[in-house]
C-alpha cells in the first residue's frame, strides 16, 4: 500500500510538471496553427482538447481527494488509460499535420514553447 501510494504520487508529480505544460504547449502555440489546414484537423484539434480537459479533471480530483484511497487506484488507471491512448493518437496523427507548417510557423511555436518555459529540442 506505502508503495502504491508513491507510485501514485510520482505520477502525479510527472504529471503536474510534464503533462499539464505539454497540454498548455499544445493548446497555445501547436493547436492554433495546425486548426485551419482542414475540417478534419480541426475536428482532431477539438477531440485532443476534449481529452486535454478530461484528463486534467480526473488529474484534479486525484489530487483533491488523495486520502480517499478506495477510488484512488480506479482513478489513476483510468488517467494512465487516457493518457497512453491520447498519446498514441498525437503520435499518429500529428506529425504529418505538423509537416505540412511553414518553417516560420514552426518557428513561432517553439518560439511560444519556449515562453511557456517548455523545452524544445
Amino acid at each position: 500500500k506505502e508503495q502504491d501510494s508513491k507510485l501514485t504520487n510520482d505520477f502525479l508529480k510527472f504529471f503536474k510538471l510534464g503533462m499539464i505544460q505539454h497540454f498548455r504547449v499544445e493548446a497555445i502555440a501547436l493547436f492554433p496553427a495546425l486548426k485551419n489546414i482542414s475540417k478534419a484537423t480541426e475536428q482532431l484539434i477539438a477531440e485532443l482538447l476534449s481529452q486535454h480537459k478530461n484528463m486534467l479533471q480526473i488529474y484534479s480530483n486525484l489530487q483533491k481527494f488523495r486520502d480517499l484511497e478506495a477510488n484512488q487506484t480506479v482513478r489513476l488507471m483510468e488517467l494512465l488509460s487516457d493518457l497512453s491512448a491520447h498519446m498514441r493518437k498525437e503520435e499518429k496523427m500529428l506529425p504529418p499535420l505538423i509537416e505540412m507548417l511553414e518553417q516560420e510557423q514552426i518557428k513561432t511555436i517553439n518560439e511560444k514553447a519556449k515562453q511557456i518555459g517548455y523545452p524544445m529540442s
